[in-house]
């Protein structure tokens, strides 16, 4: 593909840009039918992308990062050839490639991006979702073109507003609006981070301001119940970390930000009446805030689509069954069931010693705004395998990649540094005195 060519032209002269790039087009191209199957664009540059990576940057930057990720994809292989000779299930190997993919691509993007090139990709995707998403809603009849544009093969949604030939809800570029309000959620949490960690960035703003847009228009629990719970734990954050004294020190940065969330807040609900009042649920799944635990009762309580699942795992506890089916169970609405059901015990205490990880390097880093993102991805977990996606692992890449601006600072550092750089007279009577602060 003359796509593919370019992507990896741009990597050989621009590493960075061109690893950014990959990413925003598998998040926003159609997939294309190769033999009458959908193939994503992630697939089918990723072999090309990662030699050219390589071949302009053969050394590992964090090789103990890498090893981890290859010991979780031993536990989930032996976990397969345990479940294969114990029930005699296939193995399913578009979920294991799904998951090798998901390995090498976080990988990739660890060892490349940096905070801001993340930033630029999700106002890159969400801006475009944001726009494709009203047009899903607002314009009739466009159901059968995007399932030809976006559609795979066991995709339920896309097919299902197909045959309806009627979107309820929004699916923006991506196959569900659940995935949708998922990575609108990640990019809000960025937005809202970035803000309250005392940037005046514009696109700062314009993230917070059409990912609320994109999040409204999939009309999902997931973004009905994230939004607010990300929205005022970064204020309580930011109260906590010395918020009245920054208001003091740079109020034009507060107004910034609280003109912007006020922008989003604002636009999200015009959004939410308009489409109430063309027939679209948007009442049902905003009830959802007074009682959130009833959110997860299609899911986890009796009866659930993940009943099938938790009986397989409370079988095989220690390990679970890999990539396999055991008892034909569904298993595709949670990442922590996913987990438990692949690799058990034994996946779960590699995913906790990963998380305590990277608590602690969230508080040596300095990042405390980051405890969104963490947020994020623990409630869109609960929704769908998102985190073992690629928007997952962009997610779990913004935690982990280097600063590049003063962004990500807290309250008080920023307080701190900003008294720092003023310059203090020397008092009257001490000759040679330190102009600066002590």
């Amino acid at each position: 593909m003359p796509l593919i060519a370019l992507n990896v032209a741009l990597i050989l002269t621009r590493l960075r840009a061109g690893v950014a790039v990959y990413v925003a087009l598998s998040l926003l191209v159609p997939h294309p039918s190769i033999g009458g199957t959908a193939v994503a664009y992630e697939i089918l540059a990723l072999p090309v992308v990662l030699l050219a990576v390589v071949a302009r940057r053969p050394r590992l930057k964090h090789p103990w990062f890498h090893l981890y990720l290859g010991f979780f994809l031993v536990v989930v292989t032996l976990s397969t050839i345990l479940a294969t000779t114990k029930y005699g299930s296939e193995v399913d190997m578009i979920r294991f490639q799904g998951l090798v993919r998901f390995l090498l691509v976080l990988g990739l993007i660890r060892e490349v991006l940096n905070r801001r090139d993340i930033e630029r990709v999700f106002l890159a995707v969400m801006a475009v979702n944001s726009a494709v998403g009203l047009t899903q809603l607002l314009v009739p009849g466009l159901a059968g073109t995007f399932l030809r544009l976006y559609g795979r093969t066991g995709q339920v949604p896309l097919e299902t507003y197909a045959l309806e030939d009627f979107i309820p809800r929004a699916t923006g570029t991506f196959t569900s609006p659940v995935i949708l309000g998922s990575v609108a959620l990640f990019a809000l949490a960025a937005a809202w981070g970035g803000l309250l960690s005392g940037t005046r960035d514009r696109r700062y703003g314009w993230l917070l301001v059409v990912a609320g847009v994109a999040g409204m228009a999939s009309l999902t629990k997931t973004f009905f119940i994230g939004a607010p719970t990300l929205l005022l734990g970064g204020l309580a954050l930011s109260a906590v970390l010395g918020g009245r004294r920054a208001l003091r020190f740079r109020p034009r940065t507060a107004l910034f930000a609280g003109g912007s969330a006020a922008v989003a807040v604002a636009l999200s609900i015009w959004l939410g009446v308009r489409l109430e009042r063309q027939g679209f649920h948007v009442a049902y799944y905003a009830a959802f805030l007074t009682d959130p635990r009833a959110a997860l009762a299609t899911r986890y309580g009796p009866g659930g689509s993940l009943s099938g699942a938790v009986g397989v795992i409370l079988d095989n506890p220690l390990l679970g069954v890999g990539m396999t089916r055991a008892r034909g169970e569904f298993i595709g609405d949670s990442t922590y069931t996913l987990l438990l059901h692949s690799s058990g015990i034994a996946g779960g205490v590699t995913a906790l010693v990963a998380l305590v990880f990277l608590l602690i390097a969230i508080r040596r880093r300095r990042r405390p705004m980051d405890m969104l993102m963490v947020g994020a991805l623990l409630l869109a977990g609960l929704a769908l395998p998102i985190v073992l996606r690629l928007p997952g692992a962009l997610a779990l890449a913004y935690l982990l990649a280097p600063d590049s601006s003063p962004a990500s600072a807290p309250w008080r550092a920023l307080v701190s540094r900003r008294a720092a750089a003023s310059p203090v007279p020397a008092r009257a009577g001490r000759a040679g005195a330190n102009p600066g602060p002590c």
